[in-house]
């Protein structure tokens, strides 16, 4: 038996068998946690702690074993049920939900010592085998993440077909939508006298585990157009099954700078005149701010957003563009990417986003900040369209309570976004709630004429959220919520794997409502894992960054 500490649970013991049972647990597990209870409303908070064997030492009858296996799958299905005779023994069984129950014999000691050591043998089994398909799971999620914002050609292929790709393999070879190669064998696109080497290199990934050294292959866009690529072949997992990564890396320079991705490079923040320009890579025929009257006008000059700064930041501040990638929990919703820029102050320092806000809010500049950020979010998501295809990708933009409160503003950009439907349905405009609730009659004009044009309106809420305030939202056309949520809270909760939570329910709403939901403020692995199997779309956080930065 191992030596790692076992957890049991002993319900309503009883002597004699209860001291014969603890001497059997303790000679097969000598690290062994042995647990009392005496009625069975005691275990909802016990079951917490995910014992391994649950330990029944009376007779159950048919309605509160019914009752006893429901608590057992919510709180810890891997526990397994032993009940006690002193006449005969059963063999392990599922039963209710698939959690499984067998009876000990006690009346020889050393059957129950060989039966004990069995079931916490294969007790300590199930407990490794799930844990080891959480890790999956998760693995898997990661870099399904991993591709879909990689700037390098990259696709997912089951038995040599594609099930997933991203947006420069799509651009690579000329697609304008992801279904004109979904399931397509990918042998179809590889010249025909190249067929043996690809099929014996895919082959080679699909069986083992070391991924294949770079190959040179011609290989044909939809237009029919032949390139020279390196490709490599790398073995995966896509949604539970063996799947093989193909990268590719085209040698043609007009091929490979399709993909790359122009960062917008002009700064509004220190002067009037920079202020009024257009970016200079965006798509957008009219700048949304108003221009400059052709009068001279004497320039007035730029409030500094920071509070009173040292001369030395004084000199030299600049903002940034940033666009924080999200992850896709649920597969076949586009990539999510929340633009946040940031501050740089003549010393070096940097000013984040959400503080910001709050200077901006306190300098009342916040409708200039959101300005730019709209416009280096226009940019980005025009890129896809540049590159020629409809590839799907959404840039979420928070917007002050000034676009709710001075309407004639929102009009601006209801106009500007009529004439271009594509970016239109690429940008998530999102308002805090409690803005929402303050002017939701202007919120009843506006809101419904931007989601006509195609822009998808978001809500900035916490976990305290109405029904009633969701259901309004939900009929004015809003389509996403952001929870910033409580990430201690949500650790605690991940730790005991705890499931009918206050959140959990709130979620439900959300998605019995049709309101698509991103998780903010995920600070570690265990709550990323615990949220992932919860019916939301989209997860934020610190700890996604840090894998952004590893990666």
């Amino acid at each position: 038996m191992s030596q790692h500490p076992v957890s049991c649970i002993l319900v309503q013991p009883r002597e004699p068998t209860s001291r014969v049972l603890e001497s059997s647990l303790r000679r097969a597990a000598p690290r062994l946690s042995l647990r009392q209870v005496q009625h069975i409303n005691e275990l909802a908070k016990k079951l917490n702690e995910l014992p391994a064997l649950l330990l029944w030492n009376r007779a159950l009858p048919d309605e509160q074993e019914h009752q006893l296996l429901s608590l057992i799958q919510q709180r810890s299905p891997d526990t397994i049920l032993v009940k006690t005779s002193t006449t005969h023994w059963e063999p392990l069984e599922k039963r209710l939900l698939e959690v499984e129950v067998c009876t000990v014999a006690l009346t020889n000691e050393s059957l129950a010592d060989q039966q004990l050591d069995y079931l916490l043998n294969y007790a300590n089994l199930k407990r490794s085998f799930r844990h080891s398909k959480q890790l999956l799971r998760l693995s898997e999620l990661r870099c399904q993440w991993l591709v879909d914002q990689s700037r390098e050609p990259v696709a997912f292929l089951v038995q040599g077909k594609h099930v997933h790709l991203n947006v420069p393999y799509l651009t690579l070879f000329g697609a304008e939508h992801e279904t004109e190669l979904l399931h397509q064998p990918f042998a179809a696109l590889v010249q025909q006298g190249e067929l043996g080497i690809f099929q014996s290199l895919l082959k080679s990934a699909e069986q083992s585990i070391q991924p294949s050294n770079k190959v040179l292959l011609t290989l044909y866009q939809k237009s029919g157009e032949p390139f020279r690529a390196e490709v490599r072949f790398i073995p995966a997992v896509f949604r539970h099954q063996r799947a093989v990564q193909v990268y590719i890396h085209p040698l043609d320079h007009q091929l490979d700078l399709k993909t790359r991705l122009v960062r917008p490079d002009s700064d509004p923040w220190q002067t009037p005149a920079t202020l009024n320009a257009s970016p200079k890579v965006a798509a957008v025929s009219k700048p949304i701010l108003p221009t400059q009257p052709s009068a001279p006008v004497a320039p007035a000059p730029v409030k500094p957003v920071l509070a009173p700064p040292s001369q030395a930041d004084k000199k030299g501040l600049s903002l940034h563009g940033r666009f924080r990638e999200t992850l896709t929990v649920r597969a076949g919703e586009p990539a999510l990417l929340l633009a946040e820029p940031y501050l740089q102050t003549g010393t070096g320092k940097k000013v984040a986003y959400a503080q910001l806000k709050q200077y901006a809010e306190r300098e009342n500049n916040r409708r200039r900040l959101d300005n730019w950020t709209l416009r280096q979010a226009m940019a980005r998501a025009m890129l896809p369209a540049k590159a020629g295809n409809d590839a799907n990708i959404l840039v979420w933009v928070e917007l002050g309570e000034w676009f709710l409160a001075e309407p004639n503003h929102a009009a601006e950009y209801l106009r500007h976004l009529q004439q271009q439907p594509l970016l239109a349905m690429r940008l998530i405009l999102s308002v805090r709630l409690d803005a929402f609730l303050k002017y939701e009659g202007t919120a009843i004009r506006i809101l419904p004429l931007l989601k006509k044009v195609g822009s998808q309106l978001a809500l900035e809420a916490t976990p305290a959220i109405s029904q009633p305030s969701l259901e309004r939202a939900k009929k004015l056309g809003v389509s996403f919520v952001r929870l910033a949520l409580d990430s201690a809270q949500v650790a605690a909760w991940a730790k005991t794997n705890v499931r009918d939570t206050t959140l959990q329910t709130l979620l439900t709403q959300l998605n019995s409502l049709g309101l698509k939901v991103v998780a903010e403020d995920l600070a570690d692995i265990a709550s990323m894992n615990w949220l992932c199997q919860s019916p939301l779309h989209y997860l934020a956080g610190g700890v996604l960054d840090r894998f952004r930065q590893a990666a």
